[in-house]
């Protein structure tokens, strides 16, 4: 469903990697990979392929690598406080979040060869960057409690459908051979 080039992910995946501090100590390539992979995890335990299509798992991995490219160090209250520039340029509404959406979107369409979205059609593209916006936006730590509770609706919702418990989704391998 994506069509993606070893090339062109490969100039893309450099570039990010490039524009993240590896001063910084948490918001580093190190926490990007990270995050990548246990995105990629979650995608494979919960049986995401049933539910979200290519693009879609796609657009989720793409932000969790890119999620934090970028990084000042600081927090959004901080930048907020000091009348930073990003904070002034995204009216104080998730200044680190906003920039790191539209330096993931400036790197894949900056270098020849690096944008991995060019395989997607106008309207996957827009899709896709939807996506990649929303996602990482509520990265921003304000939105935990409100997506936590939504979280907890849903769980409930389907559970009294008689859905799987949530602790067999994420069970070892190894517990569910023993049952």
């Amino acid at each position: 469903e994506v069509d993606l080039t070893s090339q062109g992910s490969q100039k893309f995946v450099k570039l990010l990697s490039e524009n993240y501090d590896s001063k910084n100590s948490f918001h580093n390539w190190r926490h990007a990979t990270d995050v990548l992979h246990t995105t990629w995890r979650m995608i494979v335990q919960a049986k995401a392929h049933q539910f979200l299509n290519g693009m879609q798992q796609f657009a989720l991995l793409v932000s969790a690598l890119s999620h934090d490219v970028s990084h000042l160090g600081v927090n959004n209250a901080f930048l907020v406080e000091t009348h930073h520039e990003l904070a002034v340029r995204y009216n104080d509404m998730s200044p680190l979040e906003n920039m790191h959406c539209a330096t993931m979107f400036r790197l894949a369409s900056s270098a020849n060869g690096s944008n991995i979205f060019e395989g997607l059609r106008r309207a996957a593209f827009f899709e896709c960057r939807k996506m990649c916006i929303e996602v990482i936006l509520h990265t921003d730590p304000v939105h935990h409690f409100d997506m936590v509770k939504e979280t907890q609706v849903l769980y409930q919702i389907h559970s009294d459908e008689g859905s799987k418990d949530l602790a067999e989704l994420y069970a070892k391998p190894e517990d569910k051979q023993r049952a």
